[in-house]
């Protein structure tokens, strides 16, 4: 089968496949148990046409958005993972991850448009199980090519790194959605740039995690906006003629803005070569191909050769942020992910997560009958 990413240097069948006019809006909220919405999400990819493997793998980034409330990067994106799979645009029924070269401090993987999130947590247990094995060895770049719909909730790939007590940098693209400053075109995609920090005791609830899109919103928020039948917030999004827009469908027609204008924009061309030519992926409007990802692993103590002491002074940094005097209309000061990280283990204490009524409804009622 040829790949639909192949196939179109723009934005594939995504864009179309994922923007349909909705009936009905998701206006209220229901507790679910974690396990339920684990077992539920793992079932619908099976059913949808993903191996176990594959389907355990992206429910677990869909459920550590969850846990985050980043619900962009969501159970949101259970139907259109059924939807790209039946249309050819994700490869099924891997395996594996195919590594193209290794340069010892490099590693080249080919996903063979493989889902992103998939082909992420299999690269990462290569890297980490070479960083454990190797402590020697300071620096690990990790390259993937040509993945499909979608990277996912990259912020749980820095949490693992922290956890792992390493530092991690990372640059993902996507297809054309984002409109450089001064255009009227999608040019390049939202391409978030990722860090995460170690602090003390490289334990995730003291470690910093820094997850940002090169656009104003994301995507995935743009689709939770429709979906919930709210505007866009204004100076997010233009038309297909390139007119401000708050219209969340005219949004997907047109395209997304860069973040704080121009240094958005130039974030996002760092990211697509970065990921893009780097690795061999898709670039802008310019290369055909899948989405491309880098990133780094760094242990703390690559310069000083002492990981305690760096990943000490990281934390003296985040205590200062937080013991800092909150302004005008600010509970308290957090350092980057601190909030995502308290939602988490107040989920995970909890049991459960807040889903959207009708999209929980909807995703339980696309099981097959038996056994539902």
């Amino acid at each position: 089968m040829e790949y639909m990413w192949k196939k179109d240097g723009k934005s594939g069948g995504v864009s179309q496949a994922l923007n349909e006019e909705l009936d009905t809006f998701d206006t209220e909220f229901l507790e679910v148990s974690i396990e339920e919405v684990r077992s539920i999400s793992t079932r619908y990819l099976e059913e949808s046409g993903f191996n176990r493997d594959e389907a355990e793998l992206t429910t677990r980034n869909l459920l550590e958005a969850e846990l985050a409330e980043k619900r962009s990067h969501g159970i949101i994106r259970l139907p259109d993972l059924r939807k790209l799979i039946a249309s050819g645009d994700i490869r099924t029924n891997t395996s594996g991850l195919s590594l193209v070269r290794d340069g010892g401090d490099a590693l080249h993987f080919d996903a063979e448009y493989q889902s992103g999130s998939v082909a992420l947590y299999r690269s990462l247990e290569v890297a980490f199980a070479r960083m454990r094995e190797q402590p020697d060895r300071n620096i690990l770049v990790t390259g993937i090519k040509d993945m499909s719909y979608a990277s996912g909730y990259i912020g749980d790939y820095a949490r693992m790194a922290a956890e792992e007590g390493l530092l991690f940098l990372s640059f993902f693209n996507s297809p054309p959605i984002l409109i450089p400053h001064g255009s009227r075109d999608p040019q390049w995609g939202t391409d978030p740039v990722t860090f995460s920090f170690p602090a003390q005791g490289s334990e995730s609830s003291a470690s910093m995690v820094h997850d940002s899109a090169s656009s104003v919103i994301t995507w995935g928020a743009m689709m939770n906006l429709k979906r919930e039948g709210k505007e866009l917030p204004p100076g997010v999004a233009l038309d297909e003629e390139g007119n401000e827009t708050r219209s969340p469908v005219e949004g997907m027609k047109g395209g997304l803005l860069s973040m704080g204008e121009h240094k958005g924009s130039g974030m996002a061309l760092m990211v697509e070569l970065m990921a893009g030519a780097l690795t061999g992926s898709r670039v802008g409007t310019v290369v055909d191909g899948g989405w491309g990802g880098t990133y780094i692993l760094i242990r703390p103590g690559v310069f000083l050769g002492d990981d305690e002491k760096v990943s000490a002074q990281g934390s003296e940094l985040l205590t200062a942020l937080n013991e800092s005097r909150p302004r005008g209309g600010y509970d308290r000061v957090r350092y980057p992910g601190q909030q995502s990280q308290e939602r988490r283990n107040s989920h995970l204490k909890n049991g459960s997560i807040r889903l959207p009524s009708i999209l929980w409804s909807d995703i339980r009622n696309g099981l097959r009958a038996n056994g539902q």
